[in-house]
């Protein structure tokens, strides 16, 4: 397949409907219009940026701006720390056939499944977003600190951002929205999820994974309960909602990295039988990613309120260097075997 096909796919119909809506003008230069569609750092997993946000940058004259390079650079920093030493290091332990573990080590796994696919498909946008600023442009979002969400529909306003926010504009929007009937609001956020996971490959797993996150939106429409736009105060009530919605993520997460139904099944009826009481097996393999996984959800949880931890650093020159110098240290030193980033095959 065509390096980046879906990405620069996505770009192409963003900048032919925000056209034809007239949202924006027809672009005249060929530089700047090649440079939206194959913009280098998002061109392989995102973010996916619309034209109408993009293309305004290129054409303005851009300034070298030395804070901004800065925070790409620390941004760029993070995300090789979750990619290099929690995602990668991750990989190892995970690689377990399913047909010949506990379900004991069958729960663990599909809990640090959760936390591999955070770290690496975040670190990968912390990476992309990064390079950007250094290049002087500001690009989508990707990812908001999704496993602090208390409820369904907040984590998917803080989960792969660009995706679910193109899917909104160029296809829930224009079938009605939430603005119609109970029944047709349902029908389109079906659609939505079905061919959500459908574009990430044409196999059963991803069409059931999609069906179960829309299913777990139907409570929302019945009810038609307000969505309360996310915010970074909690409360023990907020902590047990939080602790709710990462198990069902996770289970999502079950479905979504089998390779087929009958995993599926294999690795359900593991869990909920008495092998989930079983001494776990393999778990040497995770204890130091785990541990650093553990660091990294401490501090996005007091940096929550920040885009990234390392964006606003109020402190000494001499301790943010310390900070930095750490972060390599631990990369150097504690990287896992380098794996590809798990949105590359999507």
């Amino acid at each position: 397949m065509p390096l980046g096909i879906s990405f620069f796919t996505f770009r192409l119909i963003s900048y032919i409907i925000d056209i034809k809506r007239k949202d924006i003008l027809p672009c005249e230069n060929f530089i700047n219009f090649a440079n939206y569609i194959s913009f280098f750092p998002c061109i392989l997993s995102g973010p996916i940026d619309r034209a109408i946000d993009f293309l305004p940058q290129l054409t303005k004259k851009r300034e070298f701006n030395q804070s901004l390079i800065v925070e790409g650079c620390r941004q760029i920093l993070w995300g090789i720390f979750k990619k290099m030493v929690i995602a990668d290091s991750l990989a190892t332990f995970l690689s377990l056939d399913v047909n010949h573990v506990t379900g004991s080590t069958l729960l663990f796994m599909a809990i640090l499944y959760s936390v591999q696919i955070y770290t690496d498909f975040s670190g990968y946008s912390d990476m992309a977003i990064g390079v950007a600023k250094i290049l002087g442009i500001k690009t989508t979002i990707n990812f908001q600190y999704p496993y602090f969400s208390r409820s369904i529909s907040e984590f998917w306003k803080r989960w792969h951002i660009s995706l679910l926010s193109w899917f909104r504009y160029y296809l829930y929007f224009p079938l009605g929205g939430s603005y119609c009937s109970k029944l047709k609001t349902i029908r389109n956020t079906l659609i939505i999820f079905l061919v959500s996971g459908l574009w990430h490959g044409a196999n059963w797993t991803f069409l059931i994974w999609g069906l179960f996150h829309a299913i777990l939106f139907l409570p929302i429409i019945i009810r038609s309960k307000k969505r309360i736009k996310p915010s970074c105060n909690y409360n023990f009530i907020d902590s047990l909602k939080m602790l709710g919605v990462f198990i069902l993520v996770t289970i999502g997460w079950i479905i979504f990295q089998s390779e087929n139904l009958s995993e599926v099944q294999t690795y359900i009826t593991k869990i909920c039988s008495v092998e989930v009481f079983y001494r776990p097996s393999g778990l040497a393999l995770a204890y130091t990613p785990m541990f650093f996984a553990a660091i990294m959800f401490i501090i996005e949880w007091f940096k929550k309120e920040d885009e990234f931890p390392l964006q606003k650093l109020y402190m000494k020159k001499s301790l943010r260097w310390t900070i930095y110098i750490l972060l390599i240290l631990v990369i150097v030193f504690y990287q896992g075997k380098p794996t590809d980033f798990i949105y590359f095959k999507f």
